[in-house]
């Protein structure tokens, strides 16, 4: 697959991976609609972005019907088609399941799945005419539940099994399914997550040496798409993770249970 002259939908692309994401595929001659819920920072993006190609963004909540809607239709507008879509956007919560307020539930439900299933439910028709991608960005949480992970980790499992299941029924259709889990990556200063309150705080800092910058995830995101290889798992941690679910998945639940602080 190459990209040039592709259109590209590229959700949660106002900043970190996703804004990598938008820039590399820009360097590579495709063109694209960005999303994020915030217009000051897509605009930003917007201006950034352009010298290097053909970008417009469209202020979107990934949970919202109509939103989901005015991108498709934006894209359509704009390009005429739709080669593919890169399911970046995702919100990330901490804290036990005992202690989430409902609208902690809701929001990383809305975000995380309900959006990805909407904006996939719209724009699979104008893919399948191109043969075009969906691509989803998954996380090793969801490869194992994640203890006070355990929201985001539901909505990153679900996306495996949703992945599954498109890339046999849209194979006859022409079109590449995958999903790409990614480990841990470098955040920008004003990424948060929500706490159990529903307070966004700052993400946790990881282990830098096991920590891959935002070039290099969407650098090996963008060439698992190319090569339309349906699954893949871009960091150590994860393949870590991979082997040991698989192989030992007793010895990780003991693991996980004599580290966890709770």
């Amino acid at each position: 697959m190459h990209f040039n002259n592709k259109v590209f939908i590229v959700t949660g692309a106002s900043q970190g991976i996703g804004k990598e994401l938008a820039y590399q595929l820009l360097q590579q001659n495709a063109k694209l609609i960005i999303t994020g819920r915030n217009e000051d920072r897509l605009r930003l993006a917007k201006e950034e972005l352009s010298s290097l190609g053909a970008v417009e963004y469209v202020v979107a909540d990934m949970g919202v019907w109509e939103d989901c809607q005015r991108v498709a239709d934006s894209t359509l507008t704009q390009y005429g088609k739709i080669d593919g879509i890169i399911h970046n956007a995702g919100m990330s919560a901490f804290g036990k399941v005992a202690d989430m307020k409902r609208e902690v539930i809701d929001e990383i439900i809305n975000t995380n799945l309900r959006g990805v299933l909407y904006l996939t439910n719209l724009v699979l028709p104008a893919i399948r005419a191109q043969n075009g991608s969906v691509l989803f960005v998954g996380s090793i949480a969801g490869l194992h539940g994640l203890p006070d992970y355990s929201l985001y980790s539901l909505t990153k499992m679900s996306l495996t099994a949703l992945a599954q299941s498109l890339h046999v029924e849209e194979a006859a259709n022409g079109v590449f399914v995958g999903v790409a889990h990614i480990g841990f990556t470098e955040n920008e200063s004003v990424k948060k997550t929500l706490n159990a309150s529903g307070e966004p705080v700052d993400v946790p800092r990881r282990n830098s040496l096991l920590t891959n910058s935002r070039q290099v995830t969407a650098s090996s995101i963008l060439k698992q798409l190319k090569r339309k290889k349906y699954w893949k798992l871009h960091s150590k941690v994860g393949l870590a993770n991979h082997f040991m679910v698989r192989f030992f998945p007793r010895v990780l639940f003991t693991i996980f249970k004599w580290n966890y602080k709770g």
